[in-house]
């Protein structure tokens, strides 16, 4: 487990698009790099989330306990990393990049006979595959789970069934927002908002959002996804508290060095 101390920052998850590329490129093995997220944007919401599933019965012993599981941590980083590398593959309709995607994901040795795993889901497989099983780490609301997909060919190409995948993941961890209705007094109408209870529940729904009609990137820099807020964005965004992307600051200043560089070149050249 990690913990942290309690230090009041209040912010609103969802205005935070760079979270789920944050957290996405939290890796098992690096607690130290996990630290730094939690120390910047808080933890995940381990004892909400429990809470909600329990039908809003808080459990007191876990109300004020600020330690969440490590395994449920990286579950939810892996999934959230594949939901954004799906969105990407399905954004541009690259098959290629599918077959990889999903390749990444085989499973070489389950016994299809002998499986009993309740959370199989049926679907299908690119062409010239009989059968076929998936499987990843991933995080469904409270549980951390080897979330398994068999699958058969030939109903579906591979950017169907990355698809699949996506939307079940999604689907599982958006189960607990809710949606709240209320009078605006300002413009004289009924609106509504969703709620969440914790920081992961707003980045599914940030993500859910991102896959109806948004744009998941690679950084130039680091290479890792961002969801794309600007066409014009290159680089992963900037921090909760940071100014400036931390990627673009590298890049400008590596390519004035190599300036500096050139042009001492040239003049060494011409004296």
């Amino acid at each position: 487990m990690i913990v942290v101390p309690a230090v009041a920052r209040l912010y609103d998850p969802f205005d935070r698009k760079e979270l789920p590329g944050e957290i996405a490129k939290l890796k098992p093995g690096d607690p130290d790099g996990l630290r730094e997220f939690v120390l910047r944007y808080g933890t995940f919401g381990y004892a909400p989330v429990v809470n909600a599933v329990e039908e809003y019965k808080p459990d007191p012993e876990l109300l004020f306990d600020l330690s969440e599981p490590l395994d449920w941590i990286w579950a939810h980083a892996n999934g959230i990393r594949l939901v954004m590398e799906g969105i990407r593959i399905l954004h541009e309709r690259d098959e290629g990049k599918a077959v990889k995607y999903l390749a990444c994901l085989l499973h070489p040795d389950l016994d299809l006979a002998e499986s009993t795993l309740e959370n199989e889901v049926y679907g299908a497989v690119p062409q010239g595959e009989d059968m076929a099983v998936y499987e990843a780490p991933i995080g469904l609301r409270e549980a951390t789970l080897a979330q398994r997909w068999i699958l058969r060919a030939p109903q579906v190409r591979p950017l169907a069934t990355v698809g699949e995948i996506v939307g079940d993941i999604l689907t599982a961890n958006l189960a607990l927002n809710r949606r709240e209705v209320y009078y605006d007094a300002e413009t004289g109408s009924i609106r509504s908002t969703f709620v969440y209870d914790a920081m992961i529940q707003a980045v599914y729904q940030q993500l859910l959002e991102t896959a109806e009609g948004g744009r998941v990137e690679e950084c130039d820099e680091c290479h890792a996804l961002f969801i794309q807020t600007d066409g014009r964005q290159h680089f992963c965004p900037p921090r909760f508290k940071e100014k400036e992307s931390r990627c673009a600051l590298r890049y400008r200043q590596r390519e004035w060095r190599k300036r500096r560089r050139q042009e001492g070149g040239s003049k060494d050249g011409q004296a």
